[in-house]
């Protein structure tokens, strides 16, 4: 039977060198499944509470296990009720706990039903997609902000390849990146890295990082769109500062996606600016949504965002991260399933990004190992897709 028997937690270490969580979840029939779960350095304030690694274990012990002993695995659903019950309002386990436990129960019943997880998550999550259609891929090849220890206000600059092609998609990307590394060395700047595996240079104003990739684009010829995550709530400019900046970066480049251009509880700005960008780019949500379902439905309400960032460690739990899911895809919203800045080796939101239907993954650069997880998983899932 497919019941669970056993729960196991241990620290490991993130891409940052900093603790985290993993649990082994073990079931009745042997069945025995690993999970791991990154953690954010930009982190908005409406994101599920989170406890210290070390404490998280004594909690899984204490708390979780007990709970969970003798549950069925298939009962995704029904455990995942159990663990936010189990957290309460004032995050008795933590989010960081709880979604380990609930990306171990998914994965060992996957396994059970001797399936790929992809396929087990769309079935369960009830995601129409079309066959075959791959997520596109978001990577951060410029690094500021909190990511990085340099002088660009902005944390992320993008590059997305407009092929859903998977192999197509990573190589235009390894050699835009292989590009913006030579253009760097060539105006000087040391080949720093940032938190996301992305460079992280100093350099004159905002823009420049674009002008770098829309040049490394040109010369490697690759078919790509840019955007940024400005991740506002960080930096000091004022809506009024910022707006003019978005304008420029939609006048200038391929630029069609724009996340977090305003402070998290800014939900008027952000309706502003997709009122005047909003037909050509994408404006996203993050620390405004953090994966929450209230916040995504105040977000609709006022008309602030038409996409939005999916992380499900902001919310703790599988089945609260399909509600989202569902909720953003009935709105006509894009959806862009999200790593995080302090990621691990866990390959789960590959899986989900896939299963959803997602626009795009946002995996930052393919440099890291814990990065490249991501994009090897990508490959696999659409090798199986197209074997159908």
């Amino acid at each position: 039977m497919p019941r669970i028997v056993g729960i196991e937690g241990s620290v490991i270490k993130d891409s940052r060198g900093e603790d985290t969580i993993a649990v082994t979840l073990r079931t009745k029939d042997g069945t025995a499944v690993r999970a791991s779960v990154p953690s954010g350095k930009s982190v908005g304030k409406h994101e599920a509470k989170t406890v210290s690694p070390q404490e998280a274990l004594t909690r899984i012990a204490r708390i979780a296990e007990p709970a969970l002993i003798g549950r069925d695995v298939r009962e995704g659903a029904a455990l995942d009720r159990t663990l936010r019950e189990l957290d309460g309002e004032r995050g008795a386990l933590g989010a960081n706990t709880t979604l380990a436990l609930s990306y171990g129960v998914y994965r060992a019943a996957a396994r059970i039903e001797r399936i790929s997880l992809w396929r087990y998550l769309r079935t369960v999550g009830k995601f129409d997609v079309e066959p075959k259609r791959a997520p596109k891929i978001l990577a951060n090849l410029i690094n500021g902000g909190l990511h990085a220890d340099n002088n660009l206000i902005f944390q992320e600059y993008l590059v997305l390849p407009r092929t859903r092609e998977v192999p197509a998609a990573m190589a235009a990307i390894r050699e835009v990146l292989g590009m913006v590394g030579k253009l760097l060395e060539e105006g000087g700047h040391r080949l720093l890295r940032g938190d996301e595996g992305g460079y992280a240079p100093d350099m004159e104003g905002a823009l420049q990082p674009l002008d770098v990739i829309a040049e490394a684009a040109r010369r490697v010829q690759a078919d790509v769109e840019l955007g940024i995550d400005a991740a506002a709530s960080n930096i000091a400019q004022s809506a009024w500062e910022l707006e003019p900046l978005y304008d420029e970066l939609a006048k200038r480049y391929p630029f069609t996606y724009l996340e977090d251009p305003f402070p998290e509880e800014d939900f008027v700005s952000f309706a502003r600016v997709k009122k005047r960008l909003g037909k050509r780019v994408t404006i996203v949500g993050d620390d405004l949504t953090v994966t929450n379902p209230a916040r995504v439905a105040r977000a609709r309400k006022e008309d602030s965002v038409n996409g939005i960032i999916v992380k499900p460690n902001q919310i703790g739990t599988v089945a609260e991260t399909f509600e989202v899911l569902r909720m953003a895809h009935g709105f006509g919203w894009k959806t862009f399933v999200s790593h995080r800045s302090g990621e691990t080796d866990d390959d789960f939101i590959v899986d989900l990004g896939y299963a959803c239907g997602a626009e795009a993954l946002k995996i930052g650069a393919p440099v890291q190992k814990e990065r490249l997880a991501k994009y090897d998983r990508l490959v696999t899932i659409a090798k199986e897709d197209v074997s159908r």
